[in-house]
């Protein structure tokens, strides 16, 4: 926020009824995690009714329709419902960052990416990595009929996904990371004046009969990139900014929790390996100890001159703070 007397930058928390008390609480359990209970600002996201296969609402008891979130595109509407966009209007804010909470090297308030924002005077600003590989599950940013616009990977198809350029290079490979920057002004007007495109998820929803299959509506986050009248894309280092909790730790499956503590650690040690600390090179897989760097010590690396000398890589785990 852009307050002259104290310059804060605001954490927003968006919940859905079912996890907001318990999310409340557990910040306040721990005292906000060094931030000011005043510059946390938790809002409810809102939902849909759900649908059977054939097209009747379903309902969850004898006087409650059942209903769903309405997908991470209700982050729009619920910032102007709940009041926080005028709370923002009022402190000065100018830029909004938004993320997603399965991302554990997102880089919180990143002055970079506001810079660029800024001197770009963009609108929607969404930051990318270059894909895996052609298979790997996630949406790529490109251009929809001309306008800014996400491919969702299950809509690609696997021909167009495995399209390449002259040099090799994947045709689509801006990979949509869920890491986007907005100004206050476009939140204020043009997202919310555009018209929700409602999507289908076929799910099992809890009704008054027990889970039975049916139909969420959802709207997607990047839809509204088609009105930005300035978009922008910054690529970044996937292993310095993306590492994604998707999967279970027994699924067999990438992006589990144990390989985002993985990412996190490589990405400390090397950190600490710039700074002069004497850790040993990683094994031919990139692995070694487990390793953090507080962020109350650190951003991005800087500042770590002083404590590398003394880190003592001889346990199974480092931690510096």
């Amino acid at each position: 926020a852009g307050l002259e007397e104290e310059p804060t930058i605001v954490f927003l928390v968006m919940t859905v009824d079912a996890n907001h008390k318990v999310t409340t609480k557990f910040f306040q359990r721990n005292n906000y995690f060094g931030l000011r209970g005043d510059q946390v600002f938790f809002f409810r996201q809102g939902c849909m009714p759900c649908f059977s296969t054939d097209g009747k609402m379903l309902l969850q008891s004898p006087f409650e329709i059942a209903v769903s979130p309405d997908g991470n595109a209700g982050v729009y509407t619920a910032l102007r419902r709940e009041g926080i966009l005028d709370r923002l209007q009022e402190a000065g804010v100018k830029w909004i960052q938004v993320f997603s909470v399965d991302n554990l090297l997102v880089r919180a308030a990143d002055p970079v990416w506001y810079g660029y924002c800024e001197e770009t005077e963009a609108d929607v600003c969404v930051k990318t990595v270059p894909k895996r590989d052609w298979s790997e599950a996630v949406g790529v940013v490109t251009l929809r009929g001309g306008a800014p616009s996400v491919i969702e990977y299950s809509e690609i198809g696997e021909a167009r996904a495995q399209e390449a350029n002259e040099d090799g290079v994947l045709k689509y490979n801006a990979a949509n990371i869920c890491l986007q920057a907005y100004s206050l002004d476009f939140l204020c007007k043009p997202a919310l004046e555009y018209k929700t495109i409602w999507h289908i998820a076929r799910k099992d929803i809890p009704t008054i009969e027990g889970k039975q299959p049916g139909i969420k509506l959802e709207g997607f986050i990047f839809d509204v990139f088609e009105v930005a009248k300035t978009f922008r894309l910054l690529q970044v280092d996937r292993a310095a900014e993306f590492s994604a909790i998707k999967n279970a730790s027994d699924s067999g499956k990438p992006d589990t929790p144990q390989t985002a503590l993985a990412s996190l650690s490589r990405l400390h040690r090397s950190w600490l390996r710039q700074a002069g600390a004497p850790l040993p090179d990683d094994d031919e897989n990139g692995e070694g100890p487990i390793c953090e760097v507080s962020p109350l010590l650190s951003y991005r690396g800087e500042n770590l001159e002083d404590v590398a000398g003394g880190v003592d890589s001889s346990g199974e785990s480092i931690l510096v703070q």
